[in-house]
């Protein structure tokens, strides 16, 4: 039973597809052919970094497909091949290419230019602390008969300025490495 697939190559150079469609043909009919060009790889494959992409249409059965699959395996120069089994109707639809470029241009579109927004940050210095008495209250203590009681006024530190510079440069470098991530 004949089916329809796709066969998409990936080649060292565009002399090479010539070939793949000689052979290709030999087997069965080429019903659509779609060249991509030359494209960047992500990363390396068998030491190249760049390679020329094309997509073949054909009409085969299962032994016609194995014998493809042998050729495309046979020759060195391709670098990666895929075979998929489609539908009739995504001969008829539009090219891929095509279908990409909208959706780009499509994208381009929706998106508005983000604008960075930095707030600036003001440091408002510490007040000192004013030396203040706090009395406690009386406490008690149950362990003993007599109770005792304890009046300690214990004056705050004062925070000194050489200090609250110290704590802004300290605060300022901090900030500088959170806005460096």
């Amino acid at each position: 039973m004949q089916k329809l697939y796709e066969i998409n190559a990936l080649c060292q150079d565009k002399i090479s597809f010539e070939n793949i469609s000689k052979e290709i043909s030999q087997i069965t009919p080429i019903k659509k052919e779609q060249d991509f060009g030359q494209k960047k790889l992500h990363f390396p494959i068998k030491k190249q970094i760049n390679g020329f992409l094309q997509t073949f249409w054909i009409e085969a059965d299962h032994k016609q497909l194995n014998l493809i699959e042998k050729t495309l395996k046979s020759q060195p120069e391709i670098l990666r091949f895929l075979i998929l089994a489609i539908k009739e109707s995504a001969l008829n639809e539009q090219p891929l290419s095509q279908k990409l470029a909208e959706r780009k241009a499509h994208s381009q579109a929706a998106q508005k230019p983000k604008k960075k927004i930095f707030r600036k940050m003001e440091i408002k210095p510490e007040k000192t602390a004013v030396k203040t008495e706090i009395k406690k209250p009386a406490v008690q203590t149950a362990i003993t008969d007599t109770a005792k009681t304890s009046d300690k006024t214990t004056p705050a530190k004062p925070i000194e300025p050489k200090d609250t510079q110290k704590r802004l440069e300290e605060l300022d470098k901090k900030l500088a490495q959170i806005l460096k991530e």
